[in-house]
């Protein structure tokens, strides 16, 4: 994992937590100087601001600290049921069961020990509770999966007013709520042209790299899990936040593994002529001019000869004719084009070295 990924984690895992723990000990200790130090760990961080107030807001509706006080009072179920459609319910219920019976005191007489650790475990439980809503709040997100079949191309208009543009063999699944845009880039290459709303993040997760704009132009293209390429058209984006590995106009960020490498670039309509349904090559081997085309056809490339592999080749081609493509080499470097049965049954496109 990056160090992106480290700190988002932190987000994620922790920072609720140690809200829920602040919770504790400003309910026991109500000291001038713990009062100091939860608004220095409040300070520190916007979300750890929305963090409080998420725990604090489920702490009150359930009535939590005054059910403590009175341990022969039992805890009203209802008190913690979500604003939501009656199958919320079912999701959480088990959630909630599992807090009141935290929160439910023996009938004997209780130790301040022991009514610590039920401070903390309604606490944590409380988290629970909140994650769960949350998750169920995204599921309630109006959703849609859009692909492209190899070789295909195709644009799409969010309900936002941004537009997605599909690459060959592109899937993604889309998902907006209150307080966010999400788009999940399951496999392919997608350019993204987004509408400003500071209020609703645009967030497209590809693998495991997250990129967060606001109101952009930029392409996310997966290559597996591990290994996604960022081109930023206009505008701004940043790369796993709440880290700073921002990507700025005409530059690229190729994320590998757990490093992020960020460069220049000048030649942005080149790299996104397929919107266009163009490949435009410039300087590239043959090698990799025949791997881009096999991206958008059944019926592919292979270059037989090493030392052929690697000559560069220029231009402007149509990216469902590789037969054209193969055609210009057999000009441009006096090779031999043959079609032959492909390993997977579908024909292959073999270019060899030309006999003199």
């Amino acid at each position: 994992m990056t160090r992106a990924h480290d700190q988002l984690s932190r987000t994620a895992d922790t920072i609720e937590q140690e809200a829920a723990e602040w919770l504790v000990k400003v309910e026991q200790d109500g000291a001038p100087e713990t009062s100091r130090a939860l608004a220095a760990w409040l300070a520190a961080h916007p979300r750890h601001r929305a963090a409080f107030l998420r725990i604090s807001t489920a702490w009150r509706r359930a009535d939590v600290l005054k059910r403590l006080a009175d341990p022969n009072e039992e805890p009203d179920p209802d008190l913690l049921a979500p604003e939501r459609p009656p199958t919320a319910e079912s999701i959480t219920e088990p959630v909630v069961q599992a807090a009141l019976a935290a929160l439910r005191p023996p009938r004997s007489s209780v130790s301040a020990p022991s009514q610590v650790r039920r401070f903390a475990m309604a606490a944590a439980l409380l988290v629970a509770i909140v994650g769960a809503f949350a998750i169920f709040s995204d599921r309630f997100a109006s959703a849609e999966t859009y692909a492209t079949a190899v070789g295909e191309f195709r644009r799409v208009t969010l309900p936002d007013g941004s537009v997605v543009a599909l690459n060959t063999d592109t899937q993604l699944r889309v998902s907006f709520s209150s307080s966010r845009r999400k788009v999940e880039l399951i496999r392919g290459e997608a350019k993204f042209e987004v509408v400003h709303d500071e209020k609703q993040p645009f967030v497209v997760a590809a693998g495991e790299t997250a990129v967060y704009d606001v109101g952009t132009a930029f392409v996310v293209r997966l290559r597996d899990p591990k290994s996604v390429d960022v081109l930023v058209e206009e505008g701004r984006v940043v790369i796993n936040p709440p880290s700073e590995n921002f990507v700025s106009a005409d530059e690229m960020a190729l994320v590998r593994g757990n490093t992020i490498q960020r460069r220049a670039v000048d030649d942005i309509r080149r790299r996104t002529a397929w919107t266009e349904h163009m490949l435009i090559f410039s300087g590239e081997t043959l090698s990799e001019a025949a791997a881009e085309f096999n991206r958008y056809n059944r019926r592919h490339i292979v270059i037989t000869d090493a030392a052929m592999s690697r000559q560069t080749i220029g231009g402007a081609f149509n990216p469902n004719s590789p037969e054209r493509f193969a055609t210009a080499v057999e000009k441009m470097f006096g090779a031999r084009a043959q079609v032959t049965a492909g390993t997977s049954g579908s024909s292959e496109i073999r270019l060899s070295r030309g006999t003199h």
